[in-house]
């Protein structure tokens, strides 16, 4: 039986999807301007980023977890080619097709679809460094609540081919880790609601995840009081001048 309450929340999820298609629709205006000419690259930036941040802001509520995680990587890719000199507006209009037919549709999909749906869209392509590491191209998981160092991460990540998740929160990500089981899972050591300590060790209680490489993100070393608890099995990437090489290391163990 269809109750009132119901009625509120079918008409409320109709009124999103009508904003948010409308505020698509002006985010396909600014790109068309920008590339025109007659709008410049910070305003038409400015334009796009508050469409999409308000998108990203209320799909979730409205259960569209998929248009939350496409806007987030709209936004992640807005920020890693504000320095190219050509704005890459083609690959800009494909994150907005594509959360205007999810949103038209009126439903996501599910499963391997839509991780399929995510490798598909753009990215920024980083300069890549032959003599770095070179790993089996793979699924990175990356969890922490600031926003600067996930970005980071996402790049050393790329330049080693991997293609990267990027969560704040750590009860979402044990669901995608256990989901989509990524062939690496970072964590910063401090998180919201729990410590990455706690996150990696909840991550080797679970079979699905049990056996993916992981490791806590720090400014400390190992033996610090604040990786106390880290599981023996669990890596430590350090901040700062080690990075580089700490997730190089890391990622030549993966199988």
């Amino acid at each position: 039986m269809t109750t009132m309450f119901d009625e509120i929340l079918e008409r409320l999820s109709g009124e999103f999807i009508d904003d948010a298609i409308d505020r698509i629709d002006r985010v396909q205006v600014a790109l068309e301007n920008l590339r025109g000419g007659t709008l410049s690259r910070m305003d038409a930036m400015l334009d796009v980023s508050r469409e999409i941040h308000s998108i990203k802001g209320s799909a979730g509520s409205f259960n569209f977890p998929l248009v939350t995680r496409i806007a987030g990587k709209f936004e992640d890719f807005i920020s890693d080619t504000s320095d190219l000199a050509d704005p890459p507006v083609r690959e800009m209009q494909i994150y907005a097709e594509q959360i205007a037919d999810l949103l038209e549709r009126k439903a996501e999909p599910q499963g391997d679809d839509a991780t399929a749906l995510i490798h598909a869209l753009p990215v920024a392509a980083p300069e890549f460094d032959p003599t770095g590491v070179s790993a089996t191209p793979g699924q990175a998981l990356v969890v922490t609540s600031a926003r600067a160092l996930g970005r980071m991460l996402a790049r050393e990540l790329a330049n080693c081919g991997y293609h990267s998740d990027v969560l704040s929160d750590p009860f979402e990500a044990m669901r995608l880790a256990v989901t989509k089981q990524p062939d690496v899972i970072l964590s910063s050591a401090v998180l919201d609601g729990l410590t990455g300590v706690d996150l990696m060790r909840a991550m080797l209680g679970m079979r699905q995840t049990a056996s993916v490489l992981k490791a806590v993100v720090s400014s400390f070393d190992a033996d610090h009081a604040e990786l106390r608890g880290l599981p023996k099995h669990v890596g430590v990437v350090r901040l700062g001048a080690h990075v580089s090489d700490d997730l190089a290391a890391l990622l030549t163990q993966v199988e």
